[in-house]
């Protein structure tokens, strides 16, 4: 039975952080008991595996959709020490074998879940929604200036789309009716803005959505009225590109600027 107190000793000599009189103390356990040493080998392992994961970069929406799938009220741990974690996890009993199954189990479930989220993200927000409650308030405080508001009238699309900004964030929102389905194309200069997210302002639903090379595609379903969120990067005015289409044919195209 190793000690507990020895057990730290390991996480903290792993860690560095140990001082010289610790690490020797450490040192003359363990060259007196085998399993000791042989736990604490694993350990250092284990460690050296996990630093050579290479990082995985989620896609830019991934935030937004999976802050829509969580309840309201959800807090958030900040600073999340995986590797602290995983070493305070560790038992005696605890085999190497397992721990390269789990950090590899994990590392799999991660690319895959940003792979399926990138395919095809479908995000319905209900009427009561506390995350539309919060957006909604950020547009209507105190401090928000309309840029401009242009009015959309065609055959085939008629609504508005105004762009507001309060603070650094920028919103464009729409309030948009068509007779048949379409697909909406938001282009932005990513040097000089970073988006953050697509809210649907009533019930309905937002499909398709992808972000690349500063576009921003999406099928606004059910819902005609929705808010493309920016974080504004520099004090210069902003400028962002429209674009409606259905079945792949422009139907709409507009420009509109702070």
């Amino acid at each position: 039975m190793i000690d507990d107190k020895y057990l730290q000793l390991m996480h903290a000599e792993i860690d560095g952080v140990n001082t010289p009189q610790q690490s020797a103390k450490l040192r003359e356990y363990l060259g007196q008991r085998p399993e000791a040493q042989r736990l604490y080998e694993e350990l250092t392992a284990a460690t050296a595996l996990l630093q050579e994961l290479k990082p995985v970069e989620p896609p830019p929406h991934l935030q937004h959709a999976i802050m829509h799938a969580l309840p309201p009220r959800v807090q958030f741990q900040q600073h999340f020490d995986f590797k602290a974690w995983l070493r305070k996890w560790v038992s005696p009993a605890f085999e190497l074998k397992t721990a390269l199954a789990f950090s590899g189990g994990l590392t799999i479930g991660l690319v895959f879940l940003i792979l399926f989220t990138h395919r095809g993200l479908e995000t319905e927000v209900s009427e009561n929604s506390k995350l539309y409650g919060t957006i909604g308030l950020q547009h209507a405080g105190s401090g928000t200036q309309q840029t401009v508001r242009v009015v959309i009238q065609d055959a085939e699309l008629h609504g508005t789309a105004s762009l507001q900004h309060t603070g650094n964030q920028l919103s464009v929102i729409f309030s948009l009716s068509a007779p048949q389905p379409f697909d909406l194309s938001v282009a932005y200069d990513a040097a000089a803005l970073s988006f953050t997210g697509v809210d649907v302002l009533e019930a309905g639903v937002i499909s398709n959505l992808s972000v690349q090379n500063g576009t921003i595609t999406f099928s606004p379903l059910s819902s005609k009225a929705f808010v493309v969120v920016f974080a504004k990067r520099t004090p210069a005015p902003a400028k962002i590109g429209l674009r409606a289409l259905r079945a792949g044919s422009l139907i709409y195209e507009n420009q509109i600027s702070e």
